[in-house]
């Protein structure tokens, strides 16, 4: 795994995802379902002023995401999402000091091509009050699998007013660095998580519905990045968050607004906050505009630097581990007409740097086209 950005990953990955609240409960579908999406993914080349070498290429990847959903009778839906994803380009592989005592990366060298399919299979079950999901998930790579498995449920109280979910999952891991040039410090190693989240979603008020929730997520094993030098990580990772947000109708406009906030602390030393707010607002008969923006900053890890230290017992100079801000602004249409809906979306993602950020921060741009297709 060459170290992907932990955004796109994010966003991507079908491996064990568990999320902090989901708070209101779905009625169970009815229809079956189809969807397709494409997404393709850009990252900025990084400055000549930033690379030793002179300006780099960065990472390009294309994913395939398709989906169906099946109810069984009144009471079970199967849903079977597939993925597939192709990635190429470079990655940092060091950060060292120039002679003027800034910090410049050394790239990774020849560009790397790989690919990635990930599936999920799912069960859920519905109930006048409540519901319940079962997951199992596997992702492969040339150097890399995991296989999670997770599961959650929802309650619903007062009327449907307040609505209570909880889940838990884990996962495992397992890494085979790919042996070039420089061999890597392992042949083999693996990474365990489990993760749990709780969440609370109620109806405030006709036009409003609010949410929080709590999500705890351990890694434990091997997490160095075997193809950065002098990468030394600790062999655990706790990590926190909380979130909270609204979905709030205005009626003048016929809109709603989404806003969210999220606070994430590890035990690592990160701290970050993220702030997205979106508006959905219809145009047309059955068109949705949406257009976003997300702010997130984040402190550096305690082992992080742009300079090693080969006295420390930890160090990484991982971009992804430094300070840093970054502000995302996208924009999406979506449309449906009888049994189809499509959209299209468009996002830039800027990073700001901070003290003692790395130079390996991206920019980057993404866009996507999906379709979906439901029947009887």
């Amino acid at each position: 795994m060459k170290n992907k950005n932990s955004f796109l990953l994010a966003l991507t990955s079908s491996a064990l995802v568990l999320p902090a609240y989901q708070s209101q409960a779905a009625t169970a579908p009815e229809r079956s379902k189809f969807s397709y999406q494409f997404s393709s993914y850009q990252e900025d080349n990084t400055e000549a002023s930033k690379t030793f070498g002179g300006e780099s290429e960065r990472y390009k990847i294309d994913v395939h995401q398709f989906k169906l959903l099946k109810p069984i009778n009144d009471e079970y839906v199967v849903t079977l999402d597939l993925q597939t994803e192709s990635l190429s380009g470079a990655s940092p592989w060091f950060t060292e000091l120039n002679n003027a005592g800034q910090p410049q990366l050394v790239m990774s060298g020849a560009s790397i091509s790989e690919s990635r399919t990930d599936f999920n299979a799912s069960i859920r079950r519905y109930d006048t009050n409540n519901e319940m999901g079962l997951s199992i998930s596997n992702s492969s790579e040339n150097d890399y699998t995991s296989t999670a498995f997770g599961f959650d449920g929802v309650y619903e109280l007062e009327n449907k007013h307040t609505t209570i979910n909880a889940g838990f999952g884990i996962s495992n891991d397992e890494l085979t660095p790919t042996q070039k040039l420089i061999p890597t410090s392992v042949t083999y190693a693996e990474k365990d998580t489990s993760s749990w989240f709780v969440g609370v979603g109620q109806v405030i008020n006709p036009n409003m519905v609010g949410q929080v929730g709590l999500s705890f997520t351990k890694h434990s094993g091997y997490l160095t990045d075997p193809y950065k030098k002098n990468d030394a990580r600790p062999n655990e990772r706790v990590m926190w968050a909380l979130n909270g947000g609204i979905r709030y109708y205005v009626e003048d406009y016929d809109a709603a607004l989404h806003a969210d906030y999220r606070f994430f602390t590890d035990d690592w030393g990160i701290d970050s906050h993220t702030i997205t707010v979106s508006w959905y607002q219809p145009i047309f008969e059955n068109y949705d505009l949406v257009p976003t923006i997300r702010y997130y900053s984040q402190s550096e890890a305690d082992f992080f630097s742009n300079s090693v230290d080969f006295n420390q017992t930890y160090y990484a100079d991982d971009f992804r581990l430094s300070a840093y801000s970054a502000i995302e602004t996208g924009l999406k249409l979506k449309q449906k007409f009888n049994d189809w809906a499509w959209s299209a979306s468009v996002n830039y993602y800027q990073s700001q740097e901070e003290t003692n950020s790395s130079p390996g921060l991206v920019n980057f741009f993404r866009y996507s086209l999906a379709i979906e297709y439901s029947w009887d």
